[in-house]
């Protein structure tokens, strides 16, 4: 799920009128978090999940008659599985096009929440699946697969994951780990278009036939990133509505959050070269990192007084309800140490 990080809506919420104290920051920090992490539980039963999709799966069958069609189960980011159609173009005896044989899958879990919240009807999604399948398939012409080092390396992206929860994920993926997270390295398929970007892991087997060292596979990436998904940094008073005895206090002046341009995978930000350095110059302290989601970082000075240890707790509550599984990063509490310019675990 994208962040709605950079959306125009603000979210309000109750603090004491009284001198700002440890509670109050917390609450900001909690309902920053809230404001940006709008997932709907999945509460649906097994057997209506599987109902649905076979279901939409032989309507599917009806409305895209030229292709060959079946379910197909695929382990994304933090280890989630998904359940998808996968769709292929079906091939005449006297037609051999290798494209062809490049099939298309969409996910079926977005669809399944409209459903069951009666916003969707079983022929409606089969409509909107096959809608996308067109245009997924107008797109498929334009993506570049070759995988040599020439072709790949101006498109060699990555991702900041947990490491721990990835380990399926990645198994046959190029990653690099960094304290509890790791680095995924992705290839874009294509240019952006519209803010889409369209990527998929890069597989360790075509790094191993390169002879290109892993650090220079990051020093590639990084610089893409930052060419292809320059950081922004938002100040908290931005994206939420403080009070203003908080905003008078001064404690929240220099309360940022750190992602992307697109707000999509913006949490890889945190090792652009310089973006932590200059807000530590600007506070004059250390930072504090709090990992919102995959999308962005929350960062919060060393001399606002917050207590680690809540900080870690409050993270963890947040992350257990309110973030979408696939979104997660991480239970851990950060630090930036303006000295050295590192990262460590608090």
């Amino acid at each position: 799920m994208k962040s709605a990080i950079l959306s125009d809506s603000v979210a309000d919420f109750f603090v004491r009128k009284d001198l700002i104290c440890y509670d109050s920051l917390a609450n900001i920090i909690m309902v920053y978090i809230l404001r940006v992490r709008m997932c709907t539980p999945f509460t649906g039963g097994i057997m209506d999940f599987n109902l649905f999709t076979a279901n939409v799966l032989e309507k599917i069958k009806e409305v895209l008659p030229e292709c060959d069609a079946k379910l197909r189960q695929v382990v994304k980011a933090n280890d989630i599985i998904c359940t998808g159609i996968l769709l292929f173009e079906k091939e005449k005896e006297e037609e051999k096009d290798a494209d062809k044989m490049i099939g298309i899958t969409i996910y079926l879990e977005e669809y399944f929440d409209k459903f069951k919240n009666g916003k969707m009807s079983l022929e409606e999604a089969a409509e909107s699946v096959a809608r996308l399948y067109k245009s997924h398939l107008k797109d498929k012409a334009t993506f570049n697969l070759d995988l040599s080092f020439e072709s790949v390396k101006d498109r060699i992206i990555f991702s900041l994951l947990n490491k721990e929860k990835n380990e399926g994920y990645l198994k046959d993926a190029l990653r690099e780990d960094y304290l509890d997270l790791t680095l995924c390295y992705r290839v874009l398929a294509r240019e952006e278009r519209k803010n889409d970007i369209t990527s998929f892991l890069l597989p360790l087997a075509a790094f191993n036939s390169w002879g290109v060292e892993l650090s220079k596979i990051r020093e590639v990436a990084i610089e893409n990133m930052k060419r292809l998904f320059p950081a922004e940094l938002k100040n908290l008073k931005d994206v939420i509505r403080i009070p203003k005895e908080a905003l008078d206090s001064g404690v929240f002046t220099h309360f940022y959050v750190l992602t992307n341009r697109l707000a999509n995978l913006g949490a890889s930000a945190l090792l652009y070269e310089g973006e932590l350095g200059g807000i530590a110059a600007i506070t004059g302290c250390n930072l504090y990192l709090i990992p919102s989601s995959v999308h962005e970082i929350l960062i919060v000075p060393e001399n606002c007084n917050v207590l680690p240890c809540t900080v870690r707790d409050m993270i963890k509550e947040v992350n257990e309800n309110c973030v979408d599984p696939e979104d997660f990063l991480s239970d851990t509490l950060y630090m930036y140490e303006k000295e050295s310019g590192n990262i460590k675990i608090v």
